[in-house]
């Protein structure tokens, strides 16, 4: 695919791989060229990183990258790159930025910093959620019109519960606040090892940090510290946009000051912006507690949610509690609250329902809860009786030793599997025949 950008008509001849006949292109190449294609283009990056054994990402690669909805918002906002964790670039990739687990899902700036992560599967709602919430994110720094200040006080109403009156402030400036102190990132580091902690120090080593790709928790949350937040002169525009540029969890100070003083925040932020700016340290606060299988810090970042305030918090939480159990493979729960999503219609696509049947089918081998998989891709075929989820319907049938049954539903699918997709069902189908 030819990409042509007019900054002194440099031309990019990129090569590609796409996902299915009508899915998310991705493109091939060096990690340091994809970024050259993004800055050329002023577009963020999307990155997956996956396993060819990893099987909630070939779940994704099938049923949600596919999905022309997720395709059309990726193509048009995106430059997407696919890392193989199991090739030397992606090993490369791994150290650089701490992979731990996979399907792992990041967006980085145009200039190449991380503005959101998420790890584990997600749906094609999940998805297209986590990629509005870092377009906002990157886009928050963009002087706005009156009328693009109007429209998005109008959906940060819906997204923030606050009794306090509109913001007409515009937002600041997308580059990073002047540097002050005058030293390379090295000397830095050695004056903070040595204690050294002055306010307009830490300040600038957290933005310096924050432009290596480094932890900036402790060293944003030391700055915080030497500031006395009582005082109306604190609360300038510096110090406004550093706590939105800072905020990671739930845990880090700059989340209850954000909460606690909204409308010193408004002066430069609209509240679309701090709602998503929120609901984004939520998300990382479960990331690192389902890491660490930390419950406390679960019911701590839960406990966020009603403190930020947020429109549809109830589903909100559900779905971190989901991502949660799912991460620490906690699957007696993770089905617990899935059903209850089901039930109550929060999951309604057949696609979604699918997705989850088959990450609780390819890593639980509990009847009952493989029978709660059944009733989930049974409503998915309900909906649309397709390949993908007749297939689905076939495995869990298989884990729970009803082989004629699940031989009735593989040749189903394979009635109405595309040629290519044939392949796929008759090798499942002589799997079966010989357990029998």
């Amino acid at each position: 695919m030819r990409y042509i950008a007019f900054c002194g008509i440099t031309a990019f001849l990129t090569t590609s791989t796409i996902t299915a006949a009508t899915g998310l292109v991705f493109h091939e190449g060096s990690w340091d060229e994809v970024r050259s294609v993004a800055q050329e283009l002023d577009k963020p990056i999307f990155v997956k990183v996956f396993a060819e054994y990893c099987a909630p990402c070939k779940l994704m690669e099938d049923y949600v990258f596919t999905d022309k909805s997720v395709s059309n918002v990726f193509s048009e906002e995106f430059v997407n790159y696919t890392v193989d964790l199991e090739s030397f670039e992606g090993s490369l990739f791994q150290l650089a930025y701490n992979v731990k687990s996979i399907p792992d899902l990041l967006i980085f700036s145009p200039e190449g910093q991380i503005v959101s992560r998420e790890k584990g599967a997600m749906t094609r709602d999940e998805l297209l959620g986590f990629a509005q919430r870092a377009m906002t994110k990157i886009e928050l720094g963009n002087v706005r019109s009156e009328a693009s200040l109007v429209a998005n006080e109008e959906a940060g109403e819906k997204l923030l519960e606050d009794g306090e009156e509109s913001s007409t402030a515009s937002t600041t400036d997308n580059t990073r606040p002047a540097k002050t102190v005058k030293m390379s990132l090295y000397e830095m580091d050695k004056m903070y090892d040595s204690g050294y902690s002055k306010a307009i120090f830490l300040f600038d080593y957290a933005y310096e940090l924050k432009a290596a790709n480094r932890p900036t928790s402790e060293v944003s949350a030391a700055f915080i510290e030497t500031e006395n937040w009582k005082k109306k002169s604190t609360w300038n525009q510096r110090n406004v946009r550093f706590l939105f540029d800072f905020v990671q969890s739930v845990e880090h100070p700059a989340f209850d000051l954000i909460i606690g003083n909204m409308r010193s925040m408004n002066q430069s932020y609209d509240r679309a912006s701090l709602a998503a700016v929120l609901e984004n340290a939520i998300h990382q606060s479960i990331g690192i507690a389902a890491v660490n299988g930390d419950k406390k810090m679960l019911k701590r970042s839960l406990a966020g949610i009603q403190k930020a305030r947020l429109k549809n918090g109830r589903m909100i939480e559900s779905t971190c509690k989901v991502k949660f159990y799912e991460q620490s493979r906690n699957w007696k729960n993770y089905a617990k609250e899935l059903d209850g999503q089901i039930k109550s219609g929060h999951v309604n696509t057949a696609t979604d329902l699918n997705l989850y049947a088959s990450v609780l089918c390819e890593n639980q081998n509990k009847k009952k809860l493989l029978k709660t998989a059944l009733e989930w891709v049974n409503r998915s075929i309900e909906m649309e009786a397709q390949q993908y989820n007749l297939l689905t319907k076939a495995e869990i049938l298989m884990k729970l030793d009803s082989l004629e049954a699940a031989l009735s539903a593989a040749e189903e699918a394979k009635n109405v599997a595309s040629i290519e997709e044939a392949k796929e069902v008759s090798s499942l189908i002589n799997k079966i025949k010989n357990l029998q």
